[in-house]
């Protein structure tokens, strides 16, 4: 009995053990997983080198779009952590969880929708990015909901092929995924329009000079929610 008693507690020494193993693995499989995905986020060397920041560089966005053909703009939005290429593609869903150079990312990519002008002619051009902590990919746009952080942050550039555009923000809005003014722009591109209907519904809103091209950037307002916050700027 006293060995029984010797051997179930052993058995029980271990299993204790194998369970503290069990949690120290998952929990740095865990701190893995999730420096992969902020590494997978930042992991474009090839692409800065003050290209983003608009320095003197030997990058030029020619050579960039020879080496990748789905890129299509640059947007960085000034002192914040928005700053990254723009890619697209014939689909909406690619670039959910596909890097700039083809790879699997979960972090994904900022990404044109797939039914506006590659050349951001459009009077309204919708680009979507994951909602990122520590102001990664499109983590930042929440942040525009709150007047005094909007005012302090509304300018940026859009670098493109045929030149360079500077940004000037002027609102900002939660939504629904659903919204089909905002998520249609192939239908609902007339300027006047959507200037009527941002005046309207935007949460942040300002009355400077309403001139250019409208360009629109997407996020979740919280990860697995349906509610969307939407800043947009003008295109000079």
């Amino acid at each position: 009995m006293v060995y029984f008693l010797k051997l179930l507690h052993r058995m029980l020494d271990w299993f204790e053990f194998g369970i503290v193993l069990t949690a120290l693995f998952l929990s740095c499989y865990a701190l893995h997983d999730t420096f992969s995905i902020y590494a997978d986020a930042y992991r474009r060397p090839d692409l800065k080198t003050g290209f983003a920041a608009g320095e003197e560089s030997e990058i030029s966005f020619s050579s960039l779009a020879e080496a990748y053909p789905e890129m299509v703009g640059w947007i960085t939005v000034d002192d914040t952590g928005i700053d990254g290429p723009v890619m697209q593609c014939g689909d909406n869903e690619k670039y959910v969880s596909t890097s700039y150079d083809g790879s699997y990312a979960i972090s994904g990519s900022i990404f044109l929708d797939c039914r506006n002008s590659s050349d951001f002619s459009d009077p309204y051009s919708l680009l979507y990015g994951h909602h990122m902590e520590y102001g990664m990919m499109f983590g930042d746009v929440v942040r525009f909901m709150d007047e005094d952080y909007f005012h302090m942050h509304q300018t940026g550039i859009l670098k493109t092929e045929e030149g360079d555009y500077d940004i000037r923000f002027f609102a900002c809005m939660e939504t629904d995924c659903q919204d089909e003014v905002i998520f249609s722009p192939d239908l609902y591109n007339d300027f006047d329009f959507l200037m009527s209907y941002l005046s309207e519904y935007s949460t942040v809103y300002t009355d400077a000079e309403k001139t250019g091209h409208i360009i629109a950037l997407s996020t979740c307002t919280e990860a697995g929610s349906f509610s969307r916050t939407v800043l947009f700027g003008l295109t000079q």
